[in-house]
């Protein structure tokens, strides 16, 4: 199991921090995307979208579930290479979180990890991010996400 201890590698990271609206989530993504391609040169088109749905998945959890209407809150993302082909992403928000139980379990021990058919409408976004990453994990609160993911070279590039 990953731990968050990782951020104080020493290594570059992008952050950024937006207040938490569905308008700010196109720029944040593009460029969170802009750093993994100037830090992971000639990553192939597959892990590049997966990363895209990854980040779009988790901004869009934040956004909607992390802050209450009319209030003024955040997110915060952090992305970094915790090794030359490993991403690392963390997303946190100012939500008061949910609550987390089934989600740092295994795949293969979550209620969701058969049958996509089965995923309540709720839990989708989670199945998915959790499917593209090798590691998740929420901490207690719920209110932040941190995965590994990692990435490719596109074909003919070493």
């Amino acid at each position: 199991m990953m731990t968050e201890q990782r951020i104080t590698t020493g290594l570059k990271y992008y952050v950024s921090r937006f207040q938490a609206d569905i308008g700010n989530l196109k720029r944040t993504i593009n460029d969170t995307l802009a750093y993994f391609d100037r830090s992971y040169n000639q990553m192939d088109e597959d892990t590049r979208l997966e990363l895209k749905i990854v980040l779009n998945e988790l901004l869009i959890n934040a956004v909607k579930h992390g802050s209450k209407s009319g209030d003024s809150s955040y997110v915060k993302v952090i992305a970094g290479m915790v090794a030359e082909d490993c991403a690392l992403l963390i997303v946190e928000d100012d939500g008061d979180g949910y609550d987390t139980a089934f989600l740092n379990k295994p795949r293969e021990s979550a209620p969701y990890s058969g049958n996509l058919d089965d995923i309540e409408e709720t839990g989708r976004g989670i199945f998915i991010v959790r499917s593209l990453c090798e590691d998740f994990m929420v901490n207690e609160k719920g209110n932040k996400v941190v995965i590994n993911k990692r990435l490719r070279k596109a074909v003919g590039v070493g």
